[in-house]
């Protein structure tokens, strides 16, 4: 390695700063660890025979069978059931505890009202409930977002997930950085700009305490005004407008989409070059601080890693910095990866998944970032717990899984 390419990768910003994540440590909870871990794995396939089976059998076995075209999205469980109370208690006989869900529950009880005495030969009373809450998440959404926020985390929650997966991406950002020096085809001009792209690269939370305090939605809310008696096409429309209005003002805090903060995704934005945070996805079975190592890193690190690397797929050789339309390899470097690109594709033309054949080309972008991005955080994992003598975290009742086993088995999950 010459003396350039060793400048390169010593010179990275942020390399390794796990202070956060390494006060954590003695917080484990393995008992939690344990029982995530046994909600999915089959114990009985030997996980050298089939590892994908033996880390997620028992979940697709125990899940019912799917319509055509809907995934098993483990991750969304936590976030579905707390939505799925909100609006149960919502509606209860219950007196509301805030005036924004007193009007939220108005707005439904006319829409359903009104609804069921046009269609009840169609459809029973709690038919129309359901309806109507569909048709008026979005005017919802506000309130469910900012008490289950002021709900399930605390200022100091929120600061302290900030901290460790912050730690986590740049532990992720340096392996990669790291990865790239070690690989021959990439000539140091393409080195050059990846490093710069990287320390570009930055970590944002989806999340504005101010817009989200429960004094805020109830002032929002307050500015709604209607009659009880008003009827619901006059009202659906009073509630567009308010919408709209409130979202000109306050910079789309009627979102149910990429603005909510209890989104359970994780996104990267090419244009920008910034990996965007959701609180909804550092929840129970993804992400919690009293995870052991093992799980944090292939869980959530992967879903990072994942994110990070798409930054330089397909469409992220497209940038070298933000909003920078360039081409990030040399035309050698690019040259070689149009050959790896194409030994991806070739090797999953060739596999099957529940019997269907995968097309390599148009899985391409997800399948570089699945194998990057575990990669990337894998190599995070060991280091971290190499540089800070972390011994092998055993589960009760696990205790044949070694941390490289949990790690993949968080990864499959």
């Amino acid at each position: 390695m010459n003396i350039i390419y060793l400048f390169i990768l010593f010179s990275f910003i942020h390399s390794q700063n796990p202070g956060s994540l390494y006060r954590n440590l003695p917080n484990v909870d393995f008992n939690l660890a344990r029982e995530l871990l046994l909600e999915t794995i089959d114990t009985t396939i030997s996980p050298c025979d089939d590892f994908y089976a033996f880390a997620c059998g028992k979940w697709i076995y125990n899940e019912k069978q799917p319509r055509p075209g809907k995934r098993l999205l483990r991750e969304k469980r936590t976030m579905e059931r707390v939505e799925k109370k909100f609006y149960e208690k919502l509606l209860s006989s219950d007196p509301p505890n805030y005036k924004a869900t007193w009007k939220i529950r108005e707005v439904i009880r006319i829409c359903a009202e009104e609804r069921y005495k046009k269609e009840q030969l169609q459809i029973d009373i709690q038919t129309a409930y359901r309806k109507c809450i569909a048709e008026n998440l979005l005017f919802g959404s506000y309130a469910y977002i900012t008490i289950t926020l002021n709900t399930m985390f605390s200022q100091k929650q929120i600061t302290e997930l900030y901290e460790v997966i912050t730690d986590m991406f740049e532990m992720l950002k340096y392996e990669f950085n790291k990865l790239a020096i070690e690989k021959r085809w990439l000539d140091y001009e393409s080195i050059r700009k990846i490093k710069y792209k990287l320390n570009e690269l930055s970590a944002v939370m989806v999340y504005n305490s101010k817009d989200f305090s429960i004094v805020e939605m109830e002032k929002v809310y307050d500015e709604l005004k209607f009659h009880d008696n008003t009827p619901y096409q006059e009202l659906k429309k009073i509630v567009q407008d308010f919408i709209e209005r409130k979202n000109r003002d306050n910079e789309n805090i009627f979102n149910d989409k990429l603005g909510n903060p209890l989104n359970t995704l994780g996104r990267y934005h090419i244009g920008n070059n910034i990996f965007y945070i959701y609180l909804g996805l550092l929840t129970e079975p993804t992400f919690t601080l009293t995870l052991p190592t093992a799980m944090m890193f292939g869980g959530y690190g992967s879903i990072m890693g994942h994110e990070i690397v798409h930054g330089f797929d397909e469409m992220g050789l497209n940038f070298t910095k933000r909003s920078t339309r360039e081409d990030l390899f040399s035309k050698f470097s690019m040259k070689e990866y149009n050959k790896r690109r194409q030994c991806i594709i070739n090797r999953y033309n060739i596999e099957k998944l529940l019997d269907l054949n995968i097309d390599g080309a148009r899985t391409l972008e997800e399948n570089i970032a699945d194998h990057g991005g575990v990669k990337i955080a894998y190599r995070a994992f060991k280091r971290f717990i190499k540089e800070n003598k972390i011994p092998d975290q055993k589960i009760s009742g696990l205790e044949y899984l070694s941390s490289d086993q949990i790690f993949f088995i968080s990864f499959f999950k």
